[in-house]
């Protein structure tokens, strides 16, 4: 769950960003 976390972080950091909301979601799926 780490990972998880992680980009839970990041999308919260830039979120109302769509591309980098997306490119978020690339990396927890990976």
């Amino acid at each position: 769950m780490t990972k998880f976390k992680i980009g839970d972080s990041v999308r919260v950091r830039y979120y109302g960003r769509l591309p980098l909301i997306r490119h978020s979601a690339i990396v927890i799926d990976k």
